[in-house]
């Protein structure tokens, strides 16, 4: 799956994520665009609604959609409540874990 615009990754990922059961929304400029006034983006923003013991398996399902994952780097981002980087050929996949209790 090289080559892809954002919009079908996006649309390829949360294929992924749903098929595992794995809560998300799509945001960023995807989102906005859908909602609001389009604007161009070449990076895939998800919102993930899991637990600290759900990463991993989040994870195996990006790392199986193609989206190439530093593990480490990905844990610490999670514990510090930064995004967690990711990419598809040369596209940047940024996935937001909950970091505050309201989230």
């Amino acid at each position: 799956m090289t080559g892809l615009d954002p919009y079908s990754l996006a649309t390829h990922l949360a294929s992924a994520l749903d098929e595992h059961g794995i809560p998300y929304a799509i945001e960023g400029a995807l989102a906005f665009g859908i909602w609001g006034d389009p604007r161009g983006t070449y990076d895939v923003d998800i919102n993930l609604f899991i637990d600290h013991h759900a990463l991993d398996k989040t994870l195996n399902v990006r790392e199986n959609a193609g989206v190439v994952v530093d593990r480490v780097a990905a844990h610490a981002a999670e514990e510090a409540g930064d995004v967690i980087v990711g990419w598809h050929s040369e596209m940047r996949v940024d996935l937001f874990t909950p970091s505050i209790p309201f989230a």
